[in-house]
This record gives structure tokens, sequence and C-alpha cells, in this order.
């Protein structure tokens, strides 16, 4: 009897430890959070907005100053099929910043649009109050610059609306990279991501291979895919640095309708400003390029009188002793050099590398990353210096190659990986196609790779 009760009880425990087992398991189930899904678009050199901070509390569309022209057809502009600006699109834009009595104000030296957006270079601060674009951004800035992303934007929406948050992160692309990797951090955090898929454009690779250098980070990262990205940098900023008017291919617009002499604004205006813009020097090819396979045993990155520069510290000494790197005898804030001795150039070059078994590797390596690089465009890729009757060393010639997209060397573009690698989607196009024109160029293998990790 006693036997018969004591079976009895346990089986009875059992069933109620088996029902009570099952109930946890499926509150457990019912409860289990999904994970908040963002998609994350980082714009480029030039296309983020910026908004000027005013004393009163309110703000000023500083870039772009196409004010009254919500639906700039960028698309249009820089098609997959060529450059072109039509008549329309002229008076449009003219009528957008005002007029052309608003347009010359915009160059004046002192008061106008690059003089109000210059930094200062030796401690690497915006002179005025100036502030990115946001989502919540009541015009088309927060899609960029003259709606470079707004593309980008409304195709995500429309396929991954549902499953995740599209959004756009403008940054101040005059600024320090790593800084601004910092605030993406911070955006990417505050926006509660739990999975993020980045997308970048050009510069917006830079920011992102800061961002994805600590772990915690790349733990959110499904999925990376660069448009074009300067990872390495590139050889046109060093060159425009030296002499801004090559920036105009060499060509002498002369006068433009007679009153409009747009050398003498390249000089005297658009020179100042990149000048003094601390991304321009993070966009030097850096020493990671330099020891790419994008150069052969006799092709050179940089050469003076004839020798090749092979080292890191061959590089930066040779940075150091430009002109550029001082104003009044003081070093520039990207030349200044930080507690560990190093400059802050080099401490940049080491902020989107990661240390894996004793070598440093790019720190897109380290996640689902598929590059999307342009092609087959004539681009620079070396550099030639001599000294000259005077004893200056000076910018002598330009070894141009076809391995990029006319502005990013493929291997700067793949973060010195294989650019014919399986996980590299390579466009015959130039540099702003490859990140503008998304649904041409980009969208149907950019929706295959994100149906991979999300279904």
């Amino acid at each position: 009897m006693k036997n018969s009760f004591a079976k009895r009880l346990s089986l009875t425990l059992v069933v109620i430890l088996l029902a009570l087992t099952l109930a946890l398991s499926t509150v457990g189930l019912l409860s289990k959070k999904e994970p908040k899904r963002g998609i994350v678009i980082v714009t480029a050199f030039l296309s983020g907005g910026l908004y000027l901070n005013n004393p009163d509390g309110t703000q000023t569309q500083l870039w772009d100053p196409l004010k009254n022209y919500e639906d700039f057809p960028v698309q249009d502009v820089v098609s997959p099929t060529g450059f072109g600006i039509s008549e329309e699109v002229i008076n449009k834009a003219l009528k957008g910043m005002g007029g052309l009595t608003e347009v010359l104000k915009l160059l004046d030296e002192e008061n106008g649009l690059m003089a109000n957006m210059t930094v200062d270079i030796m401690t690497g601060k915006s002179i005025k109050d100036i502030s990115p674009a946001n989502p919540d951004s009541p015009n088309r800035l927060k899609y960029g610059a003259i709606n470079c992303y707004k593309e980008t934007y409304d195709s995500m929406l429309k396929r991954y609306g549902e499953k995740a948050e599209v959004v756009v992160f403008n940054y101040d692309w005059r600024l320090d990279n790593d800084a601004n990797a910092n605030l993406l951090e911070e955006f990417i955090n505050e926006r509660g991501y739990d999975e993020v898929v980045l997308t970048s454009h050009s510069m917006g690779g830079s920011v992102v291979g800061c961002y994805l250098q600590k772990a915690e980070n790349r733990e959110k990262v499904v999925l990376y895919t660069p448009y074009s990205s300067a990872c390495l940098g590139a050889v046109d900023a060093l060159v425009y640095i030296e002499d801004i008017t090559r920036l105009l291919g060499g060509i002498d617009l002369g006068a433009v309708g007679g009153f409009i002499d747009v050398n003498q604004i390249v000089k005297d205006v658009v020179e100042p400003f990149l000048s003094s813009l601390v991304s321009m020097y993070q966009l030097f090819p850096s020493p990671y390029l330099m020891e790419s396979g994008q150069y052969g045993a006799n092709d050179y990155m940089i050469t003076v009188d004839g020798e090749p520069i092979t080292s890191r510290e061959e590089l930066i000494e040779f940075y150091l002793s430009r002109p550029f790197a001082k104003r009044d005898g003081e070093w520039i804030y990207p030349f200044q050099r930080e507690e560990n001795g190093k400059t802050r150039l080099e401490n940049y070059w080491d902020a989107y590398m990661v240390e894996v078994d004793g070598n440093k590797v790019h720190s897109m390596s380290l996640v689902n990353t598929v590059y999307f690089i342009g092609v087959g465009q004539k681009g620079m890729e070396g550099v030639s210096y001599v000294t000259n009757e005077n004893g200056e060393v000076v910018l002598d010639e330009i070894r141009y190659s076809t391995e990029g997209d006319n502005m990013i060397l493929e291997y700067s573009a793949t973060s010195g990986s294989d650019p014919r690698g399986a996980n590299v989607v390579r466009i015959e196009h130039g540099h702003l196609n490859v990140g503008i024109n998304f649904n041409a160029l980009l969208m149907e293998r950019t929706f295959l790779e994100i149906d991979k990790v999300w279904g």
C-alpha cells in the first residue's frame, strides 16, 4: 500500500515537473525578444548634410546650399551612362541657392560658404558651430547632400522596412574620421540595434573601418557592403593638397560669363578650405596601400629623385618634410605627435587595424564584408618628386592606372585584400557612380547579400 502510494506520488511529481518545465519553456519562447535590426547608410566625403548652429538655438542649412531644391536629381546628373547637367537643372539649382547674387555671396573669401566651413587645422576643430544632419532633420539633408543617398534609403526602406529601421548616418566629413567612428558607435548604440547591416560610400569606409576595430561593434554587424571605399587612402588626396589646380585637370577655365574667374576662386577659396580639412590628410595614401598588391616589383607609390619610399617610417618622414605639414613653423593637427610618440596620422592608420595572432589585419576582414569596387577607369596610382634647381623637392609626374574607379585604387577599395576575390563585386564605372547609383549598379547584389543574413 505504501509502495503504491509512493509510486503514485512520484509519478504525480514527475508530471508536475514536466508540466512546469513545458510551461516555463513556452513562456520563455513567447517572451523572447526579437533583435532590433538597423540598416545604416554611411555618407562620403563632401556628401554628408551639415547645419550651422545659430546663437538663438535655430539651425541654418549649410551644406549643401540648395535650400529650395528638395528634389535635386542627383542620379540623373551622375548617371551610369555619363555625367551631365541640363540647363533646366542649372536654372533650378541657381534658384535653389537664391539666385546668382546669393551664389556670388557663397564664394566670398571672408564670409562665404567655404569660409564658414573652414577647420582650424592647428586644433582639428571646426571654426563655426556646425552639426551633421540626423534622421529627424526636417529636409532632405537627412539623405546626405543633394539627395546623394535618398535612392539608397528609399529602396532599402521599400524592401526591408518591415524587418529593419533604415537610416542615413551623416557625419562631419571635414573632421577626424576616428572621432566620427566614435559618433557612429554612439549612434548605433543609442538606437538600440542588436543586428546591423552597414553600407558606406567612399570616405565613409574610413569611418566604418575605425568603428569595426572594436570587437563589441563587430559582433553587431551581420553584413557590411562598402561602395568604392577609400579604405587605404588615395593618391588623389596627396596630389590635390600639393597642387589644387590639378583638380581642374590642367584646364584653364578662365572667366565664366565674363565675371567669375574659376581659377582664381579655386586658388583663393577652394585651396584654403581643402587644406584645412583633417579628413583630407587622413585620405593620404597609407603604408598599407604602399605594401599591398597594387604595386609590382618595379612600381612604387611615391618616389623622390628616382628613389622609392618603401617603409612606413620613410612615408611619414616624407609627409612631415612637405610644406603642407606646417603652418608658421608649427605642425598642423594631423602631424602633431600624441602621447605614444606617433603622429596623429600614424595613429589614425592604426585605428582601422586589428592584431590577430601577432599580425595586423584590416578590421573589415573580420566581419561579413562584400566589397563593391569600380574598375577599368583611369586614375592616379603613383607620384614622382624631384629636387629642382633651388633645392626644393617638388611634385613632378603622376603615374596613372586603370586598376580602380578613377579615384580609388582596387586594393584600397578592398582594404588590401584580393580585388578579384569571391567577396568582391567589380563594376566598370567611376567613383561617384559606384556609391550614388544604387538601383542601377548596387541594389541587386546588395539585396542578395542582405537576404542571406536576414532571410
